[in-house]
């Protein structure tokens, strides 16, 4: 086929033997059979039918169609090359291919040049080529054609690799078998574990719960609800590492508490959940309490923690976990805010309480927002006078019907919720508008007194919220006097101590509120810079016929006057009292006597009348 007059021939670097392929049997007759080869040695189709005499020879662009060939019988033999062979054997189908070798046949490889190139050239070939090692030229041979594309015959592979298949395969199972086990072991414990505490979280709390009760019928169990009291403030005044710390200390402490199928989980951020027997709970609430003192001191906190607990009795153990943790925290609500109290079990009462106190919130900030709550005054009196020089601010809510709520049953479910803190800077900013509004129109002015709510003191923004209400309104300090209860001095003295002195600079005043109707302490007069000291109601009440307490109220009126506190007697209601508080040099006297809590129009008549 070549046209040597425009190319020329190196010397042969390799020569191929010619290779005979069957389906059937091993060539030894060839006569009168059909042969296939691909079309790259057409230049050998006379030596095919010289030395094969084969009746017809199909021509095939690729290898794999002369394979195809055999396979439908269409040809009876391929020829191949021995560098094909390979190749054919790997994209075999489902039959073996049986191999020949063909008599007295060979194939030599030569390089080609165009006759126009330098003679030269083909010098040089011919001498390399007397070089080149048979193995040279095989693997080179073997490289070009390990980079042509090859077609991959998945039943051959099959078949000649099933048993390292089958081996693999089994390896994989047993370690893909052995690695979901592990997987389901790690994710049941993530699933179930709190990561911050290291105890349960409330998912596998309320899955496991009812397990422990079907296993153990003659043990009576308590759900047991407790958490850390306004731990958004804690978490503010100290930092969240602090807190996390703090959770995990109680958590742990807690646990190593615990006594046979006693368990316990994380309900909330600051929020833990109990399964206790009905003969340990009072003990692990003691207990508790060595806790906290515990905890506050190796943390050298300043605030005081508080926690309460709400308990519910299992008595139906076929009802939902999460509605007996409901219940305990319905409980626990209902005595949060109470300090003589640290704990309480569920009552179907309670559930009432709970729909009458959900109707307050769903209307409080409604209520708010449409000024409903309404301030009201109550005039304080000079006893020496008998002129106003003071009042204090009360808080009213009055629905547009004209239904009054009053603050004993809307004001501990604020405290419960929070909301107390929005009211009580709303009272604020109330009292300061009409403070200005005299100031403004030359009117008489005086103190007038606002409540502070213990929850307010808990927040760390509070002097600065305080501050910031009255820059806004260019209220004067000295027009404004806060009280504060001596509960709050008794839970937090430091922290009280210091909020006072910084608001004092702004020329605040500041009341002990309720003296005497809770643990009193001499510590509390002599360490807080109060100006005013307020004798609870209740010392009044009946004292007419009791020189007991006639008696007490001179002493504190005494001491108060040597520690340089005014004296402001609460609850006046008769004429006897009056002069008995006006006798003993009290300085300012408030009451039903007096005046009851009046709307600021009738607060404004009342003051004119008597200045």
């Amino acid at each position: 086929l070549l046209d040597n007059s425009k190319l020329k021939i190196s010397s042969p670097y390799l020569t191929s033997q010619v290779l005979l392929l069957s389906t059937k049997q091993y060539i030894n007759e060839t006569t009168g059979l059909n042969l296939v080869a691909v079309k790259s040695m057409k230049h050998l189709s006379n030596y095919f039918y010289e030395q094969f005499e084969v009746n017809h020879i199909t021509w095939a662009d690729k290898l794999e169609y002369c394979i195809g060939a055999l396979e439908d019988n269409t040809a009876d033999f391929a020829v191949v090359d021995y560098y094909s062979a390979n190749k054919a054997m790997m994209i075999a189908g489902k039959e073996e291919l049986l191999i020949s070798q063909a008599i007295n046949s060979k194939i030599e490889i030569s390089l080609v040049i165009s006759n126009d190139t330098d003679s030269r050239l083909m010098g040089i070939l011919d001498n390399c080529i007397q070089y080149v090692s048979t193995m040279d030229a095989y693997e080179a041979v073997n490289m070009e054609l390990s980079n042509q594309k090859s077609v991959f015959n998945l039943n051959a592979f099959l078949h000649e690799y099933s048993t390292v298949i089958l081996l693999i395969a089994l390896i994989l199972t047993v370690a893909v078998t052995a690695l979901i086990i592990i997987l389901k072991s790690i994710f049941h414990r993530l699933s179930s574990i709190d990561k911050l505490t290291g105890c349960y979280n409330q998912t596998h709390f309320e899955n496991i719960v009812p397990k422990i009760l079907e296993e153990y019928t003659q043990r009576q169990y308590y759900i047991m609800i407790f958490d850390i009291y306004r731990f958004k403030y804690f978490i503010q005044y100290y930092g969240r590492k602090v807190g996390d710390d703090l959770l995990r200390s109680i958590a742990s402490k807690v646990c190593n508490l615990l006594a046979g199928e006693e368990i316990m989980a994380r309900t909330s951020e600051n929020g833990f959940v109990v399964l206790v027997e009905e003969g340990n709970y009072l003990d692990l609430i003691q207990e508790f309490y060595f806790i906290l003192d515990e905890v506050k001191s190796s943390f050298k906190l300043d605030i005081s923690i508080k926690v309460n607990f709400g308990l519910y009795r299992i008595d139906d153990r076929n009802e939902l976990v999460a509605t007996m943790i409901n219940k305990a925290i319905l409980a626990q609500r209902m005595v949060r805010d109470n300090s003589d109290s640290m704990f309480a079990i569920y009552t179907d009462e309670m559930e009432k309480k709970l729909l009458t106190e959900s109707r307050m919130e769903e209307e409080m900030k409604k209520a708010l927002e449409e000024q409903e709550f309404k301030v009201f005054y109550q005039p304080k009196i000079d006893l020496k006078t008998k002129k106003i020089v003071g009042a204090e601010a009360l808080i009213r809510w009055i629905k547009p019907d004209g239904t009054i709520v009053f603050p004993d049953q809307f004001i501990p479910v604020f405290e419960r919720n929070g909301f107390i803190e929005q009211l009580d800077y709303y009272v604020l900013k109330e009292v300061s508008s009409y403070q200005m509004k005299r100031v403004k129109n030359n009117l008489s002015t005086f103190s007038i007194s606002v409540n502070q709510s213990r929850y307010l003191l808990s927040n760390p923004q509070y002097v600065d919220n305080i501050c910031k209400i009255m820059d806004e309104i260019g209220v004067p300090g000295q027009l404004i006097e806060l009280e504060v209860t001596e509960t709050l001095y008794i839970e937090n003295h430091t922290l009280l101590v210091r909020v006072i002195k910084l608001l004092k600079e702004r020329d605040i005043k500041f009341a002990i509120d309720d003296f005497g109707s809770g643990y009193s302490s001499l510590n509390l007069l002599t360490e807080m810079p109060a100006d005013v000291l307020k004798i609870d109601r209740e010392f009044l009440i009946d004292s007419d016929k009791s020189q007991q307490k006639k008696d007490v109220i001179t002493k504190v009126v005494e001491l108060a006057h040597m520690l340089n506190l005014d004296v402001v007697c609460e609850g006046v209601e008769t004429k006897e009292q009056e002069e008995f508080l006006a006798n003993i040099s009290c300085d300012i006297a408030q009451g039903y006597y007096y005046s009851r809590p009046i709307p600021v129009d009738q607060f404004n008549l009342y003051v004119e009348s008597n200045l």
